[in-house]
């Protein structure tokens, strides 16, 4: 790791509680938000003979902001009338020269990667960084990431993640870690995950497989950030991509995860929205589809007319005259209406006059005194 130590950036953790570290974080933000590969990339491109740029104009996608689609070798070298290896040696040659001729053009946005790069052990993943310089907040996202992957191709101090099912797509500082070793930490950190089974904070995660890896900590966040098999759940904890929490294939799950972050109970035609504003599906989600599976995962509770309640919150199913036959049992004397009505609306949306209305049912409840009532098999 002396490679990352070599590095002279200043942290400016001492001033994030000042009014100073508001005013820098700021700059920083909007410094970040205004660094677009495309810029750079279209700048440095238009130097190049025609034949060079579109070699790489194709290889990267970046014929316009609407086609994004990577050309292969074989179809570049036909139109072009050489070979697939020729095309290859002619992209390779072009990288290495903008490398050396064009750096300059790149000092904005490398000095942006490598202070981010660096928190993380000096590896970063393709979608991480992405969000990070804010290219998924625009109308060209897929035209900026493949802007971003020519800007990384050229990095002089940064090497293509080898080829790994546990590797997403991304970067690693040359000299920071070999891949046996970073292969290794996926699998500890998946290893980890699946003995604990269930999400993790992230330093507790980190410091479990500090205990059993000689690892820098940073190193271990950036790992996380570039596993495939790796991500977070809706409370930034770190999980399995296989586990339906952190990443939901079916609408109950998409539905769970949509309540648990609300925190309140919510009408299946507003559940129905946020799902689909949360998840972008491009297959619109209808609410009776949203419906169907609140009725049939128990993990959801009808507590209103058409609204639906997380289990673990504490809500039961069941009728508002189950609901205040549990309340009395597990009070030890009769109650007052007023007490009775607070603990029913604790657990169900509904009006006070439907609780007051079940009440009068004396099978199930007898009035004991002025306003007070206990179970209709209690003595007074």
């Amino acid at each position: 790791m002396d490679k990352l130590n070599s590095y002279n950036l200043s942290n400016g953790g001492e001033l994030d509680d000042s009014v100073l570290g508001r005013i820098v974080s700021d700059n920083r933000s909007k410094e970040i938000s205004s660094v677009l590969p495309s810029k750079i990339i279209n700048n440095v491109l238009n130097r190049l003979k025609d034949r060079d740029k579109d070699v790489l104009v194709s290889r990267y996608g970046l014929h316009s902001t609407e086609a994004t689609n990577k050309e292969t070798l074989e179809s570049i070298g036909n139109r072009l009338s050489v070979t697939r290896e020729r095309v290859r040696q002619i992209e390779k040659a072009l990288l290495k020269k903008i490398t050396k001729k064009y750096a300059p053009a790149f000092k904005s946005i490398w000095g942006v990667i490598d202070e981010y790069i660096l928190k993380y052990g000096g590896l970063v993943a393709l979608d991480d960084l992405a969000k990070y310089l804010k290219l998924n907040e625009g109308s060209n996202v897929d035209y900026e990431v493949n802007a971003l992957r020519l800007v990384m191709s050229v990095h002089p101090r940064l090497k293509p993640l080898g080829r790994s099912a546990l590797l997403k797509e991304g970067w690693v500082l040359k000299d920071s870690i070999s891949m046996d070793k970073l292969v290794d930490l996926q699998n500890e950190l998946i290893k980890t995950l699946k003995e604990d089974k269930k999400p993790l904070p992230e330093d507790r995660l980190v410091e479990m497989v500090v205990k059993k890896m000689e690892v820098d900590k940073n190193l271990i966040r950036g790992a996380l950030r570039v596993g495939a098999e790796l991500g977070m759940d809706n409370k930034r904890q770190w999980g399995l991509s296989s586990w339906s929490i952190i990443v939901p294939k079916r609408i109950r799950d998409k539905v769970y995860i949509v309540l648990e972050e609300v925190g309140r109970p919510l009408h299946f035609e507003d559940i129905t929205k946020l799902t689909q504003e949360k998840f972008k599906s491009k297959k619109n989600i209808l609410s009776r589809t949203v419906h169907n599976e609140l009725i049939s995962d128990k993990r959801f509770v009808l507590v209103g007319r058409g609204i639906y309640a997380l289990k673990s919150w504490g809500y039961k199913p069941g009728v508002v005259s189950d609901v205040i036959k549990e309340v009395l049992e597990q009070s030890d004397k009769p109650m007052h209406v007023s007490e009775i009505t607070e603990a029913v609306l604790k657990r169900r949306q509904v009006k006070r006059n439907t609780i007051i209305a079940n009440l009068q049912n004396r099978d199930l409840f007898k009035k004991v005194g002025k306003a007070t009532y206990a179970l209709a098999d209690v003595e007074k």
